[in-house]
């Protein structure tokens, strides 16, 4: 939701690509699910200069620049309204799916470029703040793995217990007389 996952991209011959003219998808196309389980997901395509196509499944929406920004019109879509709006129209079948006439009907707010502007500049500080925490999270979470393996390992208490081995040995001697 928001974002493009390309982390296993798939490659056609170029040539093939070039005869593609209705699939090809350009830098800041936005882009939404049409079929199945990520119905209705939209993101914006942001690699400039690298050719790409979608399949039948991925509605391609470019975007007059001059009248409203990508991620102004992502925000949109992705908003509780938005998706109430595109999926109150799914059809329900052998699998969900919206249809490209419900896309060409989704009606979008377009205040002036300035506000959006504005709206893209705060929305961008969310963002980056909000992929700052999630990657904490991860690296808090790694940390806490490696002190729980630490611990039932024992290499999290090995040089305290070097240290302190007589102690050690003192209180086992006392637990087997009690």
């Amino acid at each position: 939701m928001g974002f493009l996952d390309i982390d296993s991209p798939k490659f056609i011959p170029h040539e093939f690509h070039s005869k593609l003219l209705r699939s090809q998808i350009q830098y800041d196309d936005l882009l939404i699910n049409l079929v199945g389980a990520s119905i209705g997901r939209p993101c914006i395509f942001s690699r400039p200069n690298t050719p790409a196509n979608v399949n039948q499944a991925v509605a391609v929406v470019t975007l007059d620049h001059s009248k409203i920004l990508p991620e102004f019109a992502l925000a949109q879509i992705m908003s509780a309204a938005g998706q109430q709006n595109l999926l109150g129209n799914r059809v329900e079948g052998a699998r969900a799916n919206i249809s490209l006439a419900n896309i060409r009907d989704f009606m979008l707010f377009t205040p002036s470029l300035e506000l959006q502007k504005r709206f893209a500049a705060a929305a961008a500080v969310f963002n980056a703040t909000t992929h700052h925490q999630e990657t904490n999270v991860e690296k808090i979470e790694t940390l806490f793995q490696t002190l729980l393996h630490r611990a039932f390992d024992g290499t999290l208490t090995a040089k305290w217990r070097e240290g302190h081995t007589k102690d050690l040995l003192q209180e086992m001697e006392h637990q087997t007389k009690v």
